[in-house]
This record gives structure tokens, C-alpha cells and sequence, in this order.
């Protein structure tokens, strides 16, 4: 699940994650960047970990209805 953003204005984005992020679970979030000269000519582009520069998340409690997915979302298996 990889994101980019460009931001005209001051603007949040808003991404739900189930489960969340917890590193102790195993479910770490990475940030990447471009690797220089990775664009040139006839090349992929490489992604890189990198630092998440001023970017944050909060975790907030889902408060709304119980959620069910439809079983093509987790594959065919009913959970």
C-alpha cells in the first residue's frame, strides 16, 4: 500500500488502516523515498526507507457502525 501525495494547500489525509500500525505486532509503517537517478531514462523507479520528514499519524477509536467486509475483500473466507 504505497501513497503519494502532492498538497495544493494545507490539507490532511485521511487513511484508514485495519489493524493499525503497531510495530510490537509486526506491523510497522515505513516511509520511502525516490533513490536519486532512479527516474533516468529506461529505468524504474527505487523506493528507499527513508525519514517521515514532518509527516504524523493519530490513531483514533472507530466510533461508528460494526463493520463487516464483503467476503471478496478478505479473499473468500468468511472471518
Amino acid at each position: 500500500n504505497v501513497h503519494e501525495l502532492f498538497a495544493l494547500e494545507d490539507c490532511a489525509f485521511f487513511d484508514v488502516v485495519v489493524p493499525p500500525y503497531d510495530p510490537a505486532q509486526g506491523r510497522a509503517c515505513t516511509y520511502y523515498a525516490l533513490m536519486s537517478g532512479s527516474m533516468a531514462s529506461g529505468h524504474r523507479p527505487i523506493l528507499v526507507p527513508s525519514d517521515a520528514g514532518d509527516f504524523g499519524t493519530e490513531e483514533l477509536r472507530y466510533a461508528g457502525p460494526r463493520f463487516e467486509p464483503p467476503a471478496a475483500f478478505l479473499g473468500g473466507a468468511a472471518q
